[in-house]
């Protein structure tokens, strides 16, 4: 029963407050004129877990393949059109938002290091606040 509820996780994450105001955008890779903006949750090397509005969200469902195309307000260059997998999505009717986990496909060494680098520093940084 315990091995149920055990840490699944191999990857370190950061999170991230609203007033972090760290924005992704992406583009489905079955459909790549439909983007959207989400806020980021929580960054790791495997992946991201982000928010976005239900009113702003376009059908989804765990296993579409989402382009990465940008990171704002954060020290992270993403490889070009960057492939995630949605792993996990929670819509509840009572949220006014949408939540995705989302888990990188193949990101590069450099980016895994970008990565890396951002949580030390990250990790620094809150830490003296």
């Amino acid at each position: 029963m315990m091995d149920q509820h055990r840490e699944r996780r191999q990857h370190q994450r950061i999170f991230f407050s609203g007033r972090d105001n760290v924005i992704v955008s992406f583009a489905w890779k079955e459909r790549p004129t439909v983007s959207v903006t989400a806020s980021v949750m929580d960054i790791s090397g495997g992946g991201v877990g982000v928010t976005l509005k239900k009113e702003a969200a376009p059908e989804m469902e765990k296993g579409d393949i989402l382009i990465l195309k940008d990171i704002r307000n954060l020290d992270l260059f993403p490889d070009p059109d960057l492939a995630m997998e949605i792993r996990w999505v929670f819509n509840h009717k009572a949220m006014a938002h949408i939540a995705l986990g989302c888990e990188f496909i193949a990101p590069s060494a450099a980016m895994q290091a970008q990565i890396e680098t951002l949580m030390q520093e990250w990790t620094v940084r809150t830490r003296g606040h």
